[in-house]
C-alpha cells in the first residue's frame, strides 16, 4: 500500500523541490563583488585575523564558493571562526563557516555550499600565513 502512495507522489514533491532547489541555488549571496576578505579563527582561544586584500587572492577566494541552496534556518551553532566581506560603498557581510560545506549567515540563514572547496582554500590561506597547519572549524593549538 505504502510503494503505491510513495510512487504516485513522487511525480509531486519532485516538482516542488526543483523548482525550489533552483531558486535557492541562483540566488546570490551578495558576497561576489568583495573586495578584500578577513578571516578570524582561534588558536589557544585567542582570535587571529588575516585579511586578503590582493584582487587575485581574492577572486580565487570567490572562485571556490558555489551555493547549492539556502535556508532561512539558524540553528546557533558555535563557531570559532567568521568570514567578513569587505563590499564597496563600505558594506559588509559576515558568515561562519559552520561545517566544512555550510555558512552560517546570521541576518539571512544558512548557505549550503556544493563541495568544501571554500573551507579548503581558507585552511589553505591560514595555514601558509601561519607557518603549520589550521582548521578554521576548532581551536587550534
Amino acid at each position: 500500500m505504502y510503494k503505491g502512495i510513495g510512487s504516485l507522489l513522487a511525480p509531486f514533491i519532485c516538482s516542488l523541490l526543483v523548482p525550489s532547489a533552483i531558486g535557492c541555488g541562483q540566488k546570490m549571496t551578495g558576497f561576489e563583488n568583495a573586495k578584500s576578505i578577513k578571516i578570524a579563527y582561534t588558536v589557544k582561544k585567542e582570535w587571529k585575523y588575516v585579511t586578503v586584500n590582493e584582487a587575485k587572492e581574492v577572486k580565487e577566494i570567490l572562485g571556490t564558493i558555489s551555493v547549492d541552496h539556502t535556508d532561512d534556518r539558524a540553528p546557533g551553532w558555535i563557531v570559532r571562526n567568521n568570514v567578513l566581506f569587505q563590499l564597496p560603498e563600505d558594506k559588509e557581510i559576515k558568515v561562519f563557516i559552520a561545517r566544512k560545506a555550510i555558512l552560517d549567515r546570521p541576518d539571512q540563514g544558512l548557505i549550503y555550499l556544493k563541495d568544501t572547496k571554500f573551507y579548503d582554500k581558507v585552511n589553505e590561506i591560514l595555514t601558509k600565513r601561519e607557518g603549520r597547519k589550521i582548521d578554521v572549524l576548532v581551536d587550534n593549538e
